[in-house]
């Protein structure tokens, strides 16, 4: 409640499409907490962004959207908002929703009347398609079927990337400053994993040969950044590293490629892989894709692990991350240990750009983890856990008995 004025004071905001002028809330007049119905696009995907009042100590909440067709009430959806990268101190909440296929209009609901006084302002942004997906029913094999070409049981890592040595809990590590030579550098990474600093590429003047070199004796990963300038200096292929930004539209990596660094993922799963900025924008960098790539990578068999998702249709398909075998080790193209240690901007999705670059560095997975991604298509759940029973005999798809004759609980 207000003191000043002893009532409610309800968030602004609106419904966003395109550029096109906000469709501010209009909240009901008799002392609920929620709009009158807002018009929405059929069957489309919005961004909710809840800016949150100076100093609220939350890091999520739960809307309700009651969505109709004309003056009917269609359903309703509850629509849950997080701060990106689970972070307390952030000043907005973000959340993604999709209209069902018939809704004309919604109205939105704050269902617990304390968060109110946190909530500034709640806005609804049309955007693309939500790109994250899984594929819970994929027969996969054992990941302990994928191995890097030797144990890895050490782990170097540039001393500008300290952070990173609390992911190393199965192996030991070392922070290498600045090697003062090639030699010394081939010999200190033999047998290991090693990250390779920029600066590094840069001082010791290496070369395209001086990477495979050092690749064939351990796990090199390289920036994009670098290994787009040496391929372009030896004349192998001429590529770029792009960083692509959008406002309102996320940022995705698909996985096209099964081996060790992407383990604990299906083929053709999509993950977020974004970074946010001071506006809560997000953005993305990728090594294009283009004719000469393509043409090098298949020739020396660089292959794609991860390639770009953007909300643009043309701009898909570009590298995340690419692998080729090099003798007795392997050479990644990769800005993984850079985007998870945020040099980039803070990562959307930490726990899976944390998980992605622990397998890039070959750490060890239980054969039995899998990505799942929250579904929010109803049907497409019952559906998946419906063709369970149909897939695997011995499991059965029930229904238990649920209290709330409105809510039906389902399972295996």
């Amino acid at each position: 409640m207000s003191p000043k004025h002893g009532k409610v004071v309800r968030p602004r905001g609106g419904v966003r499409a395109g550029t096109r002028s906000l469709r501010g809330w209009k909240w009901n007049g008799r002392g609920k907490l929620i709009t009158e119905p807002v018009r929405c696009r059929r069957d489309d995907w919005y961004l909710a962004r809840a800016r949150l009042a100076n100093g609220a100590p939350v890091d999520r909440a739960t809307l309700l959207l009651v969505f109709l067709r004309g003056d009917e009430v269609l359903t309703q959806r509850c629509l849950r908002l997080h701060a990106p990268a689970g972070n307390r101190a952030a000043d907005e909440l973000l959340g993604w929703i999709k209209t069902p296929e018939e809704a004309t209009h919604f109205q939105l609901r704050v269902p617990d009347r304390a968060m109110v006084s946190h909530l500034e302002e709640i806005l609804f942004q049309d955007v693309s398609e939500r790109d994250p997906k899984c594929h819970p029913l994929a027969n996969l094999p054992r990941w302990s079927v994928y191995r890097p070409p030797f144990p890895i049981r050490r782990v170097v890592l540039p001393a500008s990337l300290y952070q990173l040595t609390d992911l190393l809990d199965w192996c030991e590590f070392e922070l290498l400053e600045s090697p003062a030579s090639l030699r010394k550098l081939s010999k200190r990474v033999r047998g290991a994993a090693c990250v390779l600093d920029p600066q590094w590429a840069t001082t010791l003047q290496l070369t395209l040969p001086d990477l495979e070199h050092l690749a064939e004796a351990s796990w090199l990963i390289v920036d994009l950044d670098t290994i787009a300038r040496l391929l372009k200096e030896a004349g192998a292929a001429g590529t770029e590293v792009l960083t692509h930004s959008s406002a309102d539209g996320i940022m995705s990596a698909r996985v096209e490629y099964a081996d060790v660094p992407t383990r604990g993922l299906a083929l053709q799963d999509v993950v977020p892989y974004t970074t946010t900025d001071a506006q809560g924008g997000f953005s993305i960098r990728v090594l294009r894709a283009n004719r000469s790539w393509r043409r090098y990578a298949d020739e020396v068999g660089f292959a794609t692990l991860l390639a770009s998702e953007t909300p643009w249709e043309q701009h898909h398909g570009d590298v995340l991350s690419a692998a080729r075998p090099a003798r007795g080790g392997e050479l990644i193209a990769t800005d993984l240990p850079w985007l998870v240690a945020g040099r980039y901007g803070p990562p959307l999705a930490p726990r899976i750009a944390t998980h992605l670059l622990r397998m890039h560095l070959g750490a060890p997975l239980k054969d039995h983890v899998q990505y799942w991604n929250r579904w929010d298509d109803g049907n497409v759940v019952v559906r998946d856990i419906s063709d369970l029973a149909r897939r695997y005999a011995p499991l059965q798809a029930v229904r238990w008995a649920s209290p709330d004759a409105r809510r039906a609980h389902l399972g295996i």
